[in-house]
């Protein structure tokens, strides 16, 4: 088949309908050699309209004899591979980015757990999001049992009284310079 033919079928971004009996050199497959009545049609696969490949159809019907309605329907059947074939490229590429966050979710769990500062943070809803090996020792309580519970319920009044005037800070939009 001649490549100038298959590169206008994914440029034009539309089926190429050929008699067999037009390509030269022509193919030498059984097939092809017994029945001199074949048409090729080459379905272009798109993705974003780049070119990934073609879907090549060997039909026994004359081309002039092809039915438009046929023809309609494999190329949507084309057009919904294309999409399918999109689908697994974004599933993969979700997958993969979902093993470097769970990586570097994991390098940053290390280095908090090995630091010798207690680190607390808290959620939008000042529930505890972040509680660290350090802060487990320091207060006593294990991160299972306080995480997600407020912060006024795990920490003791006098810091629990800290943060409630930091978090006031932070709501007023005002900046907290080495606060102590």
């Amino acid at each position: 088949l001649d490549m100038g033919n298959f590169g206008w079928a994914l440029n034009k971004e539309r089926p190429l309908i050929m008699d067999l009996e037009e390509v030269s050199p022509r193919p030498s497959t059984s097939i092809m050699k017994e029945n001199k009545n074949l048409s090729i049609i080459i379905f272009p696969i798109l993705l974003s309209s780049k070119p990934l490949g073609a879907m090549f159809l060997l039909s026994e019907t004359r081309l002039d004899e092809i039915n438009q309605n046929l023809l309609h329907t494999l190329d949507l059947q084309v057009k919904l591979l294309a999409r399918s074939v999109e689908r697994v490229r974004l599933s993969i590429r979700l997958q993969e980015q979902n093993l470097a966050l769970a990586r570097t979710t994991a390098y940053l769990e290390n280095i908090l757990n090995n630091i010798v500062y207690s680190i607390i943070a808290l959620d939008k809803n000042e529930n505890i999001a972040l509680y660290n090996i350090q802060a487990e020792m320091t207060f006593g309580k294990k991160r299972q049992l306080v995480l997600g519970q407020s912060y006024k319920q795990v920490l003791p009044i006098p810091l629990t009284l800290e943060i409630n005037k930091i978090i006031k800070k932070i709501k007023s939009r005002k900046i907290i310079v080495d606060y102590q």
